[in-house]
């Protein structure tokens, strides 16, 4: 040992060179991490939603009791090749604050009995209840949304 600038003893042993090495890149990965998850949604934003390839417009909005009230989506168009099949259908209802609301049931009304989605066609929501007002209906098929429509109760 040698006596040090200020009179303290200094070692002469340090840590060896591979496990500063070793330690030096794990500090970078570690900040560099961090600064990743910080800025990254900043590079990349999320994406749009894809665009429906089924136009829906709602129809007249009848309420059936003092809480249930029913609608219709009216198909205007499909905008695709791609045929959908009746039987591969699935609908949700997205409330404004992003839940699913589970307490409408639906029924799709296939006008020209081919068993795809043309237009013409038509998806009845039964029993909504006043927390659907401006949710989102959605129309999927196979799991892929294709369509989505606002909803509006007056």
């Amino acid at each position: 040992m040698h006596a040090g600038r200020f009179g303290g003893l200094w070692r002469q042993d340090a840590v060896s060179p591979v496990i500063g090495t070793i330690m030096m890149v794990a500090v970078t990965v570690t900040l560099a991490t961090v600064l990743y998850i910080i800025v990254g949604p900043l590079i990349n934003p999320e994406e749009e939603p894809p665009e429906s390839v089924v136009l829906l417009k709602q129809g007249r909005c009848t309420q059936v009791d003092a809480t249930h009230f029913d609608t219709v989506f009216n198909i205007l168009a499909v905008r695709t090749s791609q045929r959908f099949d009746v039987s591969s259908l699935s609908y949700a209802i997205q409330a404004s604050t992003g839940s699913v609301l589970t307490d409408a049931t639906f029924a799709f009304s296939d006008t020209d009995s081919d068993g795809y989605i043309t237009e013409g066609d038509a998806v009845q929501v039964i029993g909504m209840l006043d927390t659907y007002k401006a949710g989102t209906f959605k129309l999927f098929h196979k799991g892929v949304m294709i369509g989505q429509a606002s909803i509006a109760m007056w």
